[in-house]
């Protein structure tokens, strides 16, 4: 497989930034869900385990009760939504003070001028956000990348691509920086590892095929703080937060300078 890069890595607050060569966030953006009681294997539980939620909603649209804000600009380009509309909802939720995301799906068949494009809509949303709101340093998470492998980019574009918002995000100031939204069972583990490197880690747990690729990520390669997507609309009983986190091993996704709040990743459709 494509996408194997090494990479050294510093500490910037509580992200990790590549020294050189920071492998990107693949994914296979789908579903999340919401907290049904079903039981799962205890041995794997994530400890500690989430508190609250990070939800999609659509700009535009309303804001969802749960405490992270995670606008879905989905496409851009020619597919939902546009550049202008994700600007306005990020700031607008910012503004709010809450505790925001701007979730991006990067596809081929959406901006023709492919990952060259991506950068440029990425570094215009940051631009804005930047300059049109006091609130990122505190409440902005940055993006959310939502790299699939039908979506028509390469392992090695989506490093490329996550290479760039890596060196966009790690001089904002304040908590700012990316996540990627994988589908983990979607590669090889090692590829996965190099797609995911430096980011903050939001993979998809629709199976246990996918559950598994997550826990051998944290076994093998050390990475085991995850702000696990689930499928709020999916089959049971992967519907159920608690059942999707007490399948993963490592601890639910956190960071000082939101509070050590533990976030799980709802997905709705918008």
């Amino acid at each position: 497989m494509t996408g194997m890069s090494k990479v050294r890595f510093w500490q910037k607050d509580s992200r990790l930034v590549a020294a050189a060569g920071i492998s990107a966030a693949l994914v296979l953006g789908l579903w999340a869900a919401t907290a049904v009681a079903v039981a799962a294997p205890a041995a794997w539980a994530q400890s500690p385990g989430y508190t609250r939620f990070m939800q999609d909603f659509a700009p535009g649209r309303g804001y969802p009760a749960h405490t992270g804000k995670v606008v879905e600009g989905l496409g851009l380009g020619t597919c939902l939504y546009t550049v202008a509309e994700t600007e306005a909802a990020t700031v607008a939720s910012l503004n709010n003070s809450y505790r925001t995301v701007t979730e991006i799906s990067p596809q081929s068949y959406c901006v023709g001028s492919g990952i060259a494009g991506y950068e440029g809509k990425i570094h215009k949303i940051y631009n804005y956000v930047e300059s049109h709101t006091s609130h990122a340093p505190a409440y902005w998470g940055g993006f959310m990348l939502d790299e699939e492998p039908g979506f028509g980019f390469s392992a090695a574009q989506l490093e490329a691509l996550n290479r760039y918002v890596a060196s966009l995000m790690n001089p904002s100031p304040g908590v700012s920086w990316y996540f990627t939204e994988n589908q983990p069972n979607g590669w090889y583990l090692a590829t996965y590892n190099a797609i995911v490197e430096g980011s903050w880690l939001a993979p998809q747990v629709y199976s246990s095929s996918m559950a598994g690729a997550v826990n051998g990520e944290c076994g093998t390669y050390g990475k085991c703080m995850n702000d696990v997507t689930f499928d709020s609309v999916g089959l049971y009983p992967w519907y159920s937060s608690g059942y999707v986190t007490g399948l993963v091993t490592g601890s639910a996704w956190h960071v000082a300078a939101w509070g050590g709040r533990l976030f799980c990743n709802l997905w709705v459709p918008v």
